[in-house]
C-alpha cells in the first residue's frame, strides 16, 4: 500500500497530518476454553472504532473502562462457551495506526502448553513457585500470599530472598511491617503478642509476561525498542517465552521468644 516499513524510523502519529483511513485489517483469534466464562471482557486499543464479533454475533463496542493503560479500553463480551470460541476484530489500518496486543479478561486461569493456550477453571490458592505454571502465565499485577502462624510473645524475622518481581511488602494482622527489596531480604517485627497471626506478603509484579516480546528467543539481546517485538528467523518462535514470576520458594519465618 506504499506505507513505510515499521522497521524504519518513522515519525510518531501526532506530528503527521490526519489521514483518511481507507483500509481495514481483520484479525481472527481462536480461544479454547474448558469452562463457560461469564462476563468476559475484551481489552483493546481504539475499541470505539472497531467491528467486533464473538462466535458469529456482533458485539457493541461499548467502552466500560480500561486495562492498565487508558489507551487499552475494555468492552463487555457475551459468555465464552466451553470449547472453541472465535473472536473477529476488524480494525482501521493506515500509515499512523498500529496493530497492538489485545486481551481477554475475566475470572479464569490459563494453561499454556507450547503454542496452545486454554482457559481453565480459576483457583484461589497457589504455592510458592512461579505463577506461570499455576494458571497465571500472563498475569502482571500484584499477588498477596497469606500465611497463618501461631506464636507466644516473641519477635519475628521474615525472610524471602528467592522471588521474581519488583519487591515484597510484608504485613501482620493487617498492619504494615516493612519492605523486602534488598539484601538481606528480611523484615524484623518486635513485640509480637501471643496467639494466631496472619502474615501477608504482597509481591509487586511487573508487566513482562503481559506486554513483553514473548516470542523473541534472543536472550542475549539487551536492547529494547519497537523492533524487539518484530524478531525474525532464529530469533522468533510461536511458543511463549515466559519469565518466572512470584515468590519462588517458601519464606522463612524465625521466632525469637
Amino acid at each position: 500500500m506504499g506505507f513505510p516499513s515499521r522497521e524504519d524510523h518513522v515519525a510518531q502519529p501526532w506530528p503527521l497530518e490526519e489521514e483518511n483511513i481507507e483500509h481495514y485489517m481483520t484479525l481472527k483469534f481462536t480461544i479454547n476454553s474448558e469452562i463457560v466464562v461469564e462476563n468476559p471482557t475484551l481489552a483493546i486499543e481504539d475499541a470505539e472504532n472497531l467491528v467486533i464479533m464473538l462466535n458469529g454475533k456482533n458485539v457493541e463496542p461499548k467502552i466500560t473502562g480500561y486495562y492498565v493503560d487508558a489507551s487499552i479500553k475494555t468492552v463487555e463480551l457475551p459468555a465464552l462457551c466451553c470449547g472453541e470460541n472465535i473472536v473477529i476484530v476488524k480494525i482501521p489500518f493506515g500509515k499512523t495506526t498500529n496493530v497492538e496486543y489485545c486481551y481477554i479478561l475475566g475470572e479464569f486461569n490459563v494453561k499454556v502448553e507450547g503454542c496452545v493456550k486454554t482457559i481453565i477453571a480459576p483457583t484461589n490458592t497457589i504455592g510458592f513457585s512461579s505463577i506461570t505454571n499455576q494458571g497465571m502465565p500472563f498475569y502482571g499485577g500484584n499477588i498477596t500470599y497469606k500465611v497463618e502462624i501461631e506464636t507466644g510473645d516473641c519477635s519475628l524475622e521474615i525472610k524471602s530472598s528467592n522471588y521474581r518481581g519488583s519487591l515484597i511488602s510484608v504485613s501482620i494482622d493487617g498492619n504494615p511491617a516493612g519492605i523486602i527489596a534488598y539484601a538481606p531480604y528480611k523484615v524484623v517485627l518486635e513485640n509480637v503478642k501471643s496467639g494466631k497471626h496472619i502474615v501477608e506478603l504482597t509481591l509487586f509484579g511487573n508487566r513482562y509476561n503481559t506486554f513483553g516480546a514473548l516470542h523473541n528467543t534472543d536472550t542475549a539481546d539487551l536492547w529494547y525498542g519497537p523492533n524487539y517485538w518484530r524478531s525474525l528467523g532464529d530469533a522468533w518462535c510461536y511458543e511463549y517465552r515466559l519469565k518466572d514470576t512470584g515468590i519462588l520458594s517458601s519464606p522463612v519465618i524465625s521466632i525469637y521468644e
